[in-house]
């Protein structure tokens, strides 16, 4: 009935005008080729968008080195011990969306996003920069009412405006704000004076910062005992080390191991309601193949996590 690598259930499908097409995705995520869509359960979209960028450009190539580098993945993830290839995993076509004009790139974003949720599949975004992690939360509020976002990012990015723009990479969390109802941001470590008030003074904002979790994760799943509703995971690619991923947009030293993030991600996706989720600003301008292979790692070991856990309750 379907055709696909190593003759797994897969999926690949793209969007036009609000409908799905049924035509597979030139370079499918995983390599994972196919015709059907009714069964998929993960959709996979790439958002090759870079507008706002303040230091290293080139976030818009990321999702294209990633899907090129997931190629290359093993299907089969020993550590979880499933293949979760099998839940259905389709690649869409990325939407166009226009330069420089954020606003509607994020309305744009937000589209794709409620249509896929609304059919309780769980979208995937490959950026890009950060800011489309807006148009993911807006569409999860949409269509769940009550949301959480957990972001994992180096910076606070809550100001309000940065470089004459409300949606600025820098503002992305900010933004964000908007439509969540709560925000947990982990593994931050920079943050301006300004930001830093906000957050501290802002009810509906928790900040782990990366040296509270040295140690051990127990402050992360305390938080995530008091989150009621859906939950939207936004992982800026810079939480990471430098060590680990030197190719993102803005790098900042004393970040979370590979291990630290498997470990952060699972803490959260076995406790919560995850529907929703970004990887963003994997730059190309510095990009390399181990960095590429690394992130599509990352996100095929999340979807991974996704299925193991909801598998194990029902979900």
């Amino acid at each position: 009935m379907w055709a696909c690598r190593r003759g797994l259930r897969c999926f690949s499908a793209w969007l036009r005008g609000g409908e799905v097409h049924r035509r597979p995705y030139t370079l499918p995520f995983a390599g994972l080729t196919g015709y059907e869509y009714g069964g998929v359960k993960y959709i996979v979209i790439p958002v090759a968008y870079d507008s706002t960028a303040s230091f290293y450009p080139g976030a818009r190539e990321g999702p294209i080195r990633v899907l090129r580098a997931s190629e290359e993945l093993e299907l089969y993830d020993p550590k979880l011990g499933i293949t979760p290839a099998e839940a259905g995993i389709a690649t869409i076509n990325d939407p166009e969306l226009p330069l420089g004009e954020p606003e509607e790139a994020i309305r744009a974003v937000e589209d794709i996003c409620h249509q896929v949720m609304s059919e309780k599949r769980i979208p995937i975004l490959l950026g890009g920069e950060h800011t489309i992690a807006v148009g993911g939360v807006a569409a999860a509020k949409r269509v769940y009412g009550r949301i959480t976002a957990v972001f994992f990012d180096a910076h606070l990015d809550l100001r309000d405006s940065y470089r004459g723009s409300r949606y600025s990479h820098a503002c992305t969390a900010r933004r964000a704000l908007e439509h969540a109802d709560r925000l947990i941001i982990v593994g931050c470590r920079e943050a301006s004076y300004d930001e830093f008030d906000y957050a501290r003074k802002e009810e509906k904002v928790t900040v782990i910062w990366r040296w509270d979790i040295l140690e051990s994760l127990s402050p992360l799943a305390e938080e995530l005992s008091r989150v009621k509703g859906a939950v939207y995971i936004s992982f800026d690619l810079d939480a990471l080390d430098p060590s680990v991923l030197p190719c993102v947009g803005c790098p900042s030293p004393d970040g979370l191991s590979f291990r630290e993030a498997e470990e952060a991600l699972s803490t959260v996706v076995s406790r919560c309601h995850v529907v929703a989720a970004d990887f963003t600003e994997l730059s190309c301008m510095l990009s390399h193949a181990s960095c590429s292979m690394t992130v599509a790692k990352l996100v095929y070991r999340f979807i991974g996590m996704l299925e193991y856990y909801s598998s194990a309750e029902g979900r």
